[in-house]
């Protein structure tokens, strides 16, 4: 591990001290922290998770369609090139088709999948 850190105290403290940040809050999600507090529920963090990985992959899938874009108007008729530029974009637009699928699909079999409730556990 890092060598700054001679016990565990010191590490739990580090991360406790990373989590005293205020989370962005992403468009139709959650707000998870007020003031630098953590105030969502587990769940709740969970469905903020999901969403931020959704939101983070579809934009790396457009970057890749820019960079496959960008190396075929580079590739000055080599076909190599072509084929690996065109490669890069077809395997971007398969990604955005399966997390789009996914998603979708999730909300076709069961809206409530996405939507995470705390339990009631009465006893």
């Amino acid at each position: 591990m890092m060598k700054f850190l001679k016990t565990k105290k010191e590490l739990f403290a580090l991360l406790a001290l990373r989590a005293e940040i205020d989370w962005p809050e992403l468009p139709g999600g959650v707000k998870i922290s007020e003031n630098g507090n953590l105030v969502a529920t587990l769940p709740q963090l969970i469905q903020y998770i999901f969403n931020f990985a959704v939101a983070i992959s579809g934009l790396l899938a457009f970057t890749m369609i820019v960079y496959g874009g960008i190396k075929y108007m580079s590739s000055s008729g080599n076909p190599t090139t072509q084929k690996d530029a065109t490669d890069i974009i077809k395997s971007a637009l398969i990604g955005i088709l399966l997390l789009l699928g996914s998603v979708i699909l999730l909300r076709i079999v069961n809206p409530d999948v996405l939507m995470l409730d705390s339990p009631n556990l009465n006893f």
